[in-house]
């Protein structure tokens, strides 16, 4: 077998289309109704994207969607005392912990949950 006479096709794997990106303006209203509703279960999270879709009807974000760009922006591991943060991150990482404290979430020492399915790990 020659590698001189082997060609390798150019041509690239069909790739997932991806959504429109959130805007600036879009993520601080997903933020400021996270706030409002401080959604635990799916009825709520229904609410977070009702009242979403009347803001940016053109958008058509599902729970899902919305769902994730929450978690990738409470999850960012940047400390919210680091002049870096950027403001929404750390308004995401507050509404993570207000959403503990409504879910009324108590941990033991070593992280675990106390059974509670609404309690957010650490």
């Amino acid at each position: 077998f020659s590698f001189k006479n082997h060609t390798m096709s150019s041509t690239k794997p069909a790739s997932k289309k991806r959504g429109q990106g959130y805007s600036f303006d879009e993520i601080m209203h997903l933020l400021e109704m996270m706030e409002n509703i401080l959604p635990i279960g799916n009825d709520e999270w229904d609410t977070v994207r009702r009242e979403h879709l009347i803001k940016f009807p053109g958008q058509a974000r599902d729970i899902n969607s919305l769902r994730r760009k929450y978690n990738q922006l409470s999850h960012k591991r940047v400390p919210t005392d680091d002049p870096n943060c950027l403001p929404e991150v750390k308004r995401a990482k507050r509404i993570r912990i207000d959403i503990r404290k409504k879910a009324n979430c108590d941990t033991y020492e070593d992280g675990l949950s106390t059974g509670d399915p609404n309690c957010l790990p650490e």
